[in-house]
């Protein structure tokens, strides 16, 4: 992995000794976690991390360069995030 990707991964993964793939929920380590582009590169995808997220090898593999929306079930990333930070919030308030 180059220093830029790894750079990159530790960012994201923000100090967290564990994330969850950001497709299949998975709990990964850091070791255990891939970058993914929301545009893939084949498409003009770059390493913004806004065109990044965490996911597991076999959901990097798997969705290859399916449009993100398609592979998963018609949510884009924002949708997706958003629902993600409404389940913690709910998760978190007694």
């Amino acid at each position: 992995m180059s220093a830029k990707k790894s750079t990159i991964k530790r960012v994201m993964f923000g100090g967290r000794s564990r994330v969850e793939c950001h497709y299949c929920r998975r709990v990964l380590t850091f070791n255990e976690t891939t970058l993914d582009h929301v545009l893939p590169k084949s498409m003009g995808g770059t390493f913004a991390i806004s065109n990044l997220v965490l996911a597991c090898l076999e959901c990097n593999q798997r969705r290859a360069d399916t449009p993100y929306e398609k592979f998963a079930n018609g949510k884009t990333v924002w949708q997706r995030i958003e629902a993600e930070l409404d389940e913690a919030d709910r998760r978190l308030t007694p």
